[in-house]
């Protein structure tokens, strides 16, 4: 989690990411699209 807060991911975004590890495979492309989308944010503020 701490991870996730350094780089400026939301709480909101941060309990998805864990509810999703929690269910596995099965939520992995939901998880992906919410690193992806904090990966473009992150680039914007570069």
């Amino acid at each position: 989690m701490s991870c996730l807060a350094a780089t400026g991911m939301s709480v909101a975004d941060m309990r998805t990411y864990v509810a999703n590890g929690q269910l596995g495979a099965q939520a992995s492309q939901e998880q992906i699209q919410l690193l992806t989308e904090q990966e473009r944010r992150l680039a914007l503020e570069a």
